[in-house]
């Protein structure tokens, strides 16, 4: 299971550093502290070694996307036409705003996206009146196909 790392103080080679070691994510915080998150294949003291350091700041990851897919924090993703952003995040119009929970369907997950990209592909060489999106998630197709100008759409979660 990845594990977030914080480090103060971050030198200029860090984020390479971090990306050499694979790195599944790494974000500046606003206190300069570069925050990442690391698979469980790099242990600790090999972080802190490559990093030059000592001491390390270690915790726990969370999943976001069903524990598939692993962020820091929400943050807005552009796939095709669409713009999807966290709802607490100030947005302009024509955006899609979503409440970040752990389900597929925030545009994070790789699966999700490619069926953004084709449904935003699609949709520009045809517009149906209706789309039907059977899911497990937060029905981001449905609503993804409503901003590209499809007059109804309709979910169904499969449990």
């Amino acid at each position: 299971m990845p594990y977030r790392i914080d480090l103060r103080d971050p030198g200029d080679d860090s984020l390479d550093r971090l990306v050499e070691l694979g790195a599944l994510d790494v974000e500046l915080l606003r206190d300069g502290t570069l925050a990442a998150l690391l698979p469980d294949s790099v242990a600790p003291d090999d972080a802190a070694n490559a990093l030059g350091v000592h001491d390390l700041q270690i915790s726990a990851a969370t999943g976001r996307d069903a524990d598939s897919i692993w962020i820091l924090n929400p943050r807005p993703v552009r796939i095709g036409r669409l713009h999807i952003v966290p709802a607490h995040d100030e947005t302009q119009p024509g955006t899609l705003r979503l409440i970040d929970a752990p389900a597929f369907g925030t545009g994070l997950h790789p699966t999700t996206a490619l069926c953004l990209e084709a449904l935003d592909e699609a949709l520009a060489i045809v517009r149906p009146q209706s789309v039907l999106d059977v899911g497990t998630g937060s029905g981001v197709l449905a609503l993804a196909a409503l901003r590209l100008g499809v007059p109804r759409g309709l979910r169904h979660r499969h449990r």
